[in-house]
């Protein structure tokens, strides 16, 4: 999940071909601004997509078919302002190490990702779909992601993207996996099935996890902090400050509903429900939720078992 953006533009200029838009895209091509975001609903005539390859120009784009196996990426978006609309079709992976459904370059900022048909769906990729580009939007109803190797979706040091109503099952890590990001959104998401966390926010500030269903995780439904495996005592690298954890419904995810690191501080985490958890539904590592360098973190009106060791009495 750490390769780096040059491998990953290097294995897409090497496997894909590029997609041009024509010229009725017309002034699209210089919009920057987040007003010039081209829409799905706009009048734009979208251009057909029926091959994997590069998005270099911005505009809307629509899936006619669906596409894979392939071996590594499928679409990458280099341009900003892109709107990409799978149109009820799905793109396959093999599963492969690097490889993403759909990749979004630093550059491809303001790009919206979605399904306007049901049916939408990728799957078998290391990431469905990978975001290194701030300010994206990736959103259902009609959105599957499912059985990816390591996340449904993976926010990599972006700014301000937005994953909504989007449907993050059965992958074989993660359903969502934030990791040095800040001010990301999941919203209104059902996430279910993945093999290790529903939600991952990893050395990540200023998170908003809120109104997501979250059931049958294998170690944690939200996890807070920086390892695989559940290790709620965090060393060695930067904590996940100041997120807002709340409405989520979470049930049955393995050991833990809800769990902070050690390290980990003022985090907000309000109204939050979660049972049926082996261990605890709401965990804090940090003594008394506390700690030395920030405010402790808040936790307001949860339902759920409550750990006991470290922080049973400032769990609200």
């Amino acid at each position: 999940m750490r390769k780096s953006r040059t491998a990953h533009a290097q294995g897409a200029g090497a496997l894909l071909s590029v997609l041009t838009l024509t010229a009725a895209l017309g002034n699209l091509a210089t919009a920057t601004s987040a007003a010039a975001v081209p829409t799905l609903t706009s009048s734009i005539t979208p251009t057909p997509v029926s091959a994997c390859g590069v998005l270099v120009t911005p505009g809307r784009y629509v899936l006619t078919t669906n596409l894979g196996p392939v071996p590594g990426n499928c679409l990458v978006v280099s341009a900003p302002n892109v709107a990409l609309d799978l149109a009820g079709h799905t793109l396959t992976g093999m599963m492969l190490g690097a490889s993403a459904g759909v990749e979004l370059l630093p550059g491809a900022v303001h790009a919206t990702v979605e399904s306007t048909q049901p049916g939408g769906a990728v799957r078998a990729f290391h990431a469905g779909i990978q975001d290194y580009a701030s300010n994206a939007v990736i959103e259902g109803p009609y959105l599957l992601l499912t059985d990816n190797v390591g996340a449904g979706v993976y926010l990599y040091r972006v700014t301000a993207s937005l994953v909504q109503d989007a449907h993050l099952s059965g992958n074989h890590h993660f359903g969502a996996n934030i990791q040095q990001s800040r001010d990301v959104v999941l919203r209104d998401d059902q996430v279910d099935g993945n093999a290790v966390y529903g939600i991952w926010a990893q050395s990540s500030m200023v998170s908003q996890l809120t109104q997501d269903r979250i059931d049958n995780s294998g170690l944690a439904g939200i996890y807070l902090g920086c390892s695989d495996t559940a290790n709620l005592q965090d060393v060695g690298c930067r904590p996940s400050d100041g997120s807002l954890i709340e409405g989520n419904v979470l049930v049955n995810n393995g050991p833990l509903g809800i769990a902070i690191a050690d390290q980990s501080l003022a985090n907000q985490v309000d109204g939050n429900t979660a049972t049926a958890d082996t261990r605890a539904g709401l965990w804090d590592e940090n003594f008394m939720c506390a700690g030395l360098s920030l405010p402790p973190n808040s936790w307001r009106q949860n339902t759920g078992s409550r750990n006991q060791s470290a922080s049973a009495t400032c769990i609200g």
